[in-house]
């Protein structure tokens, strides 16, 4: 993947995904969908692992993980929230997982991470059993004002990647809540800036990001923007991956 292409944790981006883990029981409830897929695999590699927050739930479902990331500031704040879990059963690292690496793994979860191409790249390298891929599954970015399409990265394209390869896979679709509290109205701004895909930022209103929060009565986080997130799981049992 082009380094334009890699995915940048920013301190601000930080916080909200600090703030939105810590108000959610998403990753706890994602491990447990994944858990009947990993049941018979011991060691697991949270690949693209951002935080740390999937990877620390698997972990607590008694696999020997490691969360990998190529972006320090990720794993740094992972490395913390490995601490504060009391588990011993998992380890962050930083690494390109587009190189090779001296490990291999029952199980490889992307959890939104890679473009699908790259996903199977590094599963034939490192994955001995069985790969779990979590995508969007919706075609419009969710935290634009105008209909952005999304052209690169969801479920659908994913599938249709491995069909017309002739990589055999399961697909289930699920949904989690998975939304954002705020300290202020300032922050929701921001957090559209940020992820908004409208080239021009200033159709960004605050009257119009306040119509799409829910105000909740809480002092620390006042603010709550809802997300049904719609995802597709894609597994494939890796000696289905055939070769490059």
């Amino acid at each position: 993947m082009p380094a334009n292409m890699m995915f940048q944790w920013t301190g601000l981006m930080v916080e909200f995904m600090k703030d939105a883990s810590s108000h959610s029981d998403y990753h706890k409830k994602l491990a447990g969908l994944l858990e009947p897929y990993m049941s018979d695999c011991t060691s697991v590699c949270d690949a693209g692992c951002g935080l740390g927050s999937l990877g620390i739930q698997i972990a607590a479902n008694g696999h020997e993980v490691s969360c990998i990331d190529i972006n320090s500031k990720a794993i740094e704040v992972a490395g913390q929230a490995i601490r504060e879990s009391g588990l011993d059963n998992v380890r962050a690292f930083q690494a390109d997982l587009l190189q090779d690496l001296p490990y291999r793994y029952d199980a490889m979860v992307f959890s939104y991470f890679g473009m699908i191409d790259q996903i199977i790249s590094i599963a034939r390298r490192l994955c001995t059993r069985r790969v779990l891929i979590i995508k969007k599954d919706y075609v419009f970015h969710r935290f634009s004002v105008g209909s952005n399409p999304i052209v690169r990265n969801n479920g659908p394209l994913a599938a249709k990647y491995l069909d017309s390869h002739g990589i055999a896979y399961s697909s289930s679709a699920f949904t989690l809540e998975f939304g954002q509290p705020f300290r202020s109205l300032e922050d929701a701004m921001e957090f559209y800036r940020i992820y908004s895909r409208d080239s021009d930022k200033s159709v960004i209103t605050p009257s119009w990001v306040k119509s799409m929060l829910v105000e909740t009565g809480d002092p620390v986080f006042p603010y709550y923007l809802a997300h049904q997130k719609a995802s597709r799981l894609l597994v494939i049992e890796a000696k289905d991956l055939g070769n490059d």
